[in-house]
């Protein structure tokens, strides 16, 4: 999707003494495409927009953004597909169909050059045909498998442009061979996974890790590793963004904001809030109470806040109020961090994850919750 301009109606906004409903529109942009060539979905830009009513909300890949909309899902990748045998005949799989990204392919020749054979398979330099029959993109993944390497070069470094590119050298069963962000701990499964163009001075020392890797089926095999003995919480963090469609959260986004602007409180609000009763009775109970933390509480993808109150202050007690509100499952349910709800893109998003950080939290804070299930 290049880009596409959504005027948001919310007609869901009640007003507590319920003598009118609001109507109010916002303005959100999105885009799965790099701010290197849409510079105006760039976090640079966006300041500038808001201020002069371009728009509201930033809905792209960047997860620095309102609402974030990543290329990876669970629903869309078979990540479990088995590994296959790899050919003999060439090192790395290619299938680049964008020329006008020069750095990439220049990295692919000096591969080639220094006895790393790359296969091209799409419009660029193409030395290989694909064989016939099957889908497109199947038949993209099916090749690919066969090679101890893929490529998965972006068409340009920025933060956190990361594509199909990656995931589908994932789901291959090869190992990804990346360049476009540098630090990849949430989109690569386990530490040792890819090879990234940022750890090397450059592609003449790649090729000579390449090779030493192909020498040794031990080393080769550890990258792998990931598909049978797990993935790591930011690689499942960042999957799980998807399991809530991005156009829900775009909503939640925008009656969020409504919250905010009207100063608007659901916490007891029996009419909308499911979980009202249950808040009420925990603000009740501590009413009398001082020196205690009261702190809004949500899952990643949902609107409405639990009240929780805090006594010890103490990331311990913080999981286990969060376990008792969230889950019938709790003894299967792992915390793993909790983000201060942002009220713009330009505010930076500030990870709970220590007695000190909970502690200092204003009353009421606004807290969104990464849960893993297992």
């Amino acid at each position: 999707m290049h880009r596409a301009d959504l005027l948001v109606n919310n007609v869901l906004a009640h007003v507590r003494n319920q003598k009118k409903m609001c109507s109010h529109q916002y303005i959100a942009y999105t885009s799965m495409e790099s701010d290197l060539n849409y510079p105006v979905f760039g976090l640079a830009n966006y300041g500038t927009s808001k201020n002069s009513g371009t728009y509201d909300i930033l809905a792209t890949y960047d997860f620095r953004s309102d609402v974030t909309m990543s290329y990876y899902s669970w629903d869309e990748y078979d990540i479990a597909r088995p590994v296959v045998n790899k050919r003999t005949d060439g090192q790395v799989f290619a299938a680049i169909s964008n020329c006008n990204a020069p750095l990439r392919l220049e990295w692919l020749n000096e591969l080639d050059k220094n006895g790393v054979a790359v296969h091209h398979y799409g419009g660029c330099q193409k030395n290989k045909k694909f064989p016939s029959g099957g889908s497109g993109h199947d038949k993209k993944l099916t090749t690919a498998a066969t090679y101890p390497f893929t490529n998965a070069m972006e068409n340009g470094k920025t933060p956190y442009y990361v594509t199909e590119k990656l995931i589908d050298a994932f789901v291959a069963g090869s190992i990804p061979i990346h360049m476009g962000v540098d630090d990849l701990r949430p989109f690569a499964p386990r530490e040792k996974s890819v090879l990234n163009t940022a750890d090397f001075a450059n592609a003449i020392e790649m090729a000579k890790a390449i090779k030493t890797i192909l020498s040794n089926k031990t080393a080769y095999d550890e990258y792998l590793e990931w598909k049978t003995g797990g993935t790591t919480r930011e690689f499942r963090s960042t999957m799980d963004l998807s399991v809530v469609h991005s156009t829900c959260r775009l909503c939640i986004r925008v009656a969020d904001m409504n919250r905010w602007k009207f100063n608007w409180v659901h916490d007891v609000d029996k009419e909308q809030n499911p979980y009202a009763e249950s808040n009420e009775a925990v603000l009740a109970a501590a009413a009398n109470e001082e020196g205690v933390l009261r702190l809004r509480v949500r899952e990643r993808g949902l609107f409405w806040f639990h009240v929780i109150v805090l006594r010890e202050r103490t990331m311990a007690e913080f999981r286990s109020e969060v376990a008792k509100k969230m889950s019938p499952f709790g003894a299967f349910q792992e915390y793993y961090d909790a983000k201060l709800v942002r009220k713009s893109a330009l505010d930076p998003i500030t990870v709970i994850d220590t007695d000190d950080g909970l502690a200092a939290l204003p009353e009421y804070s606004e807290l969104e919750v990464v849960l893993f299930y297992y």
